[in-house]
C-alpha cells in the first residue's frame, strides 16, 4: 500500500514467533527455508512503523513518539520492527517534521541520519531488530519518481533504467550502509540491530515490464552484498506473480511487472516477500486463503527460502461477527500451514495505542499476557 502502513509482519522457516530478548543482538542468517541466530532457527512477531525517522525519540505533544512505538513492542514482546530508510527530496521545504535523508540527489542530511543514529540505539537497547527498505515505489516520502525527477526522466519505470537513476540510488544505498553511527560507532553495515535490507518498498515495474524489474532486483542486491556481507537482503516486495498454473487475475499475470519466483530466485536475495491488501485488491477470503497458500509453498518448494508476510490490512470494520470471525480463521489457516511444515502457531492480539494500531501474530507461548494487554476474541477485533 502507498504509505504501507500495516497491520502485521511476521517471519519463519516459513513464518512467525519470537526469540528471547538479549542485551547483545547476534545477526540473523539464513540456512535454506530458516532464519537463524546462533545456530538455532529464528521466529519473530513484529509489526511495521513508517515514522520512526522522522518523530521525536521522546513523547511531547507529538503523539507516536519512537520510544513510545519501541516500549509498546517490547511489552509486547515484539522483536522486529519494519520502518522507512528513505525519505526523498525536501516535501516542499520543509521536510517531515524537518528531517530528510536525502533532500537532493546526492546530499545526504546529517540532522536526519544523526536521528536515526538515535532510532537504531534505542532498538537495541530494547532487542528490537529493523527490516529497512531503501526507497519507495510510491510517492509517498518522495519515492522513485523523486529520483526521476532528479535524473532526467519522463516515468516512474525510468527509475530501474535511466543511468543516473540507478547512479544516484547506488550512491545512497553505499552511503547508507556506509553509516557510522555517532552514538555507537558502529557503521551501520556492522550493526545487527538491522535485521535486513530490502531494496524498496512494494517495488512495481508496470510499464517497463517483468523482465526490467528482474535486471534492476538482481543489478542492486548484488551492489548491496559487495558492500554489506552481514546482512540479509530482501526485495520488499508485494509478491505478484508472472503467471501461477492454477491461478488467473491480474495479481497472477505479470501486469504489475513482478515475477515472486524469478525475483527471489537470485542468490543475492535471502527471503522472499509477500504482501496481503484483500480490500484493496479486491480478494474474496477464499482467494486470500490461496494467497497465502501459494507463497508459503512456493517459497518453501520452489524457491528453498524463509517468506516473511511484511504488511496485511483489511480495512473494512469487523465489527460483524461473521467477517471477524473470517480474519481469525485467516490467521489460523495460515498457522496451520506454518504448523504443517513443523514450526509453531500462534494466537492473534491487538496492538493499540495512540494514532496507530496493529492486529499482530503473536507466539503462543505459556505466557501470552506478557505479549498483549489482551487477546482479542473473534468478536471484538475491531472495536
Amino acid at each position: 500500500m502507498k504509505r504501507g502502513i500495516v497491520l502485521w509482519t511476521l517471519v519463519a522457516t516459513l513464518l512467525l514467533a519470537v526469540p528471547v530478548l538479549a542485551t547483545h543482538l547476534p545477526f540473523v542468517q539464513r540456512s535454506g527455508t530458516h532464519l537463524i541466530v546462533d545456530n538455532e532457527d529464528f521466529y519473530y512477531a513484529g509489526t511495521n512503523n513508517y515514522y520512526l525517522w522522522y518523530k521525536p525519540i521522546a513523547c511531547g505533544a507529538d503523539e507516536g513518539c519512537v520510544s513510545e512505538v519501541l516500549d509498546d513492542a517490547k511489552a509486547m514482546n515484539l522483536t522486529v520492527i519494519r520502518t522507512w530508510g528513505f525519505g526523498d527530496g525536501n516535501n516542499g521545504g520543509s521536510g517531515w517534521n524537518g528531517y530528510y535523508f536525502q533532500p537532493s540527489a546526492r546530499t545526504y542530511d546529517e540532522a536526519t541520519f544523526a536521528h536515526f543514529d538515535k532510532v537504531l540505539n534505542e532498538s537495541h537497547a530494547r532487542g528490537i531488530r529493523l527490516i529497512i527498505p531503501l526507497v519507495n515505489n510510491w510517492d509517498d516520502f518522495g519515492g522513485m519518481n523523486k529520483y526521476v525527477s532528479w535524473c532526467g526522466g519522463t516515468v516512474h519505470d525510468d527509475f530501474y533504467t535511466n543511468t543516473e537513476c540507478k547512479s544516484i540510488y547506488r550512491d545512497y544505498v553505499t552511503y547508507f550502509l556506509n553509516r557510522t553511527n555517532t552514538i555507537t560507532g558502529i557503521k551501520y553495515k556492522d550493526d545487527p540491530t538491522i535485521l535486513a535490507w530490502e531494496l524498496a518498498n512494494e517495488p512495481r515495474a508496470q510499464t517497463a515490464g517483468v523482465s526490467v524489474l528482474q535486471s534492476w532486483t538482481s543489478e542492486m542486491s548484488a551492489h548491496i552484498k559487495s558492500i554489506d556481507s552481514n546482512h540479509l537482503v530482501g526485495t520488499g516486495s508485494e509478491g505478484f506473480y508472472n503467471g501461477r498454473a492454477g491461478f488467473t487475475g491480474w495479481p497472477y499475470d505479470g501486469s504489475q511487472g513482478v515475477d515472486f519466483i524469478a525475483n527471489h530466485n537470485l542468490s543475492t536475495i535471502d527471503f522472499a516477500t509477500y504482501h496481503v491488501y484483500p480490500d484493496s485488491w479486491s480478494q474474496t477470503f477464499l482467494d486470500t486463503m490461496d494467497w497465502s497458500n501459494v507463497h508459503i509453498d512456493d517459497a518453501r518448494f520452489a524457491l528453498g527460502k524463509p517468506v516473511i508476510v511484511g504488511e496485511f490490512s483489511k480495512n473494512s470494520p469487523f465489527h460483524p461477527a461473521a467477517a471477524s470471525a473470517q480474519l481469525f480463521a485467516w490467521f489460523e489457516h495460515v498457522g496451520e500451514r506454518v504448523e504443517r511444515y513443523g514450526n509453531k502457531r500462534g494466537k492473534i492480539v491487538k496492538f493499540s495505542q495512540r494514532n496507530y494500531e496493529k492486529m499482530l501474530f503473536a507466539p503462543e507461548t505459556e505466557s501470552i499476557g506478557l505479549l498483549s494487554p489482551r487477546i482479542v476474541p473473534p468478536d471484538e477485533a475491531y472495536e
